[in-house]
């Protein structure tokens, strides 16, 4: 079997890798968008709407900031969506902090596409016997690019990159040792 061929391609985030062939960005806003405050600041309040309960079971359950792809079009609204999908971390962070269920949370950014920055909460459950994430993929502990540190500032968080097919940057609570 062959091996895809991979290119690396420049994004806001330094060098990083696509399948050669693949569009770097599968979604971008198809006009010019109106009431951007508006829209903003909506998104400012959903990130903190997230209704989770130690009750429920999630098999890595995700919620997305920017489905429309608006951080593709400039630095600026990556940012804004970026600001919102850590905002909603550490929202979802507080509101499992007091669980005695075992649970993990991360956060999944998309070197080239915004519309796939998400934030995961998985449990165990009845349907598959694969928690705790193992993260295999992922090399952990890495430098982080220069347009997230702003973001990463809590010394409890690790910070992590996956080199495949395709570039992601991860977020999770550390590891107890």
């Amino acid at each position: 079997m062959n091996s895809p061929d991979i290119i690396v391609v420049q994004s806001w985030f330094g060098p990083v890798c696509v399948l050669a062939g693949d569009d770097p960005v599968q979604h971008r806003p198809q006009r010019k968008m109106r009431g951007r405050r508006r829209y903003y600041r909506k998104i400012m309040r959903e990130a903190t709407r997230v209704a989770v309960s130690e009750s429920d079971w999630y098999y890595r359950m995700h919620w997305h900031v920017d489905w429309p792809g608006l951080g593709n079009v400039s630095w600026r609204d990556r940012r804004s969506h970026l600001e919102a999908l850590f905002v909603m971390f550490r929202d979802i962070l507080g509101k499992t902090a007091g669980w005695t269920t075992p649970h993990e949370c991360w956060l999944q950014i998309d070197a080239l596409d915004s519309s796939q920055d998400a934030v995961y909460l998985h449990t165990p459950n009845p349907y598959r016997d694969d928690f705790p994430t193992d993260f295999d993929w992922v090399d952990w502990d890495v430098e982080i690019p220069e347009r997230l540190r702003e973001f990463i500032t809590d010394p409890a968080w690790q910070f992590g990159r996956s080199q495949g097919t395709w570039t992601h940057f991860f977020v999770r609570l550390r590891p107890h040792s």
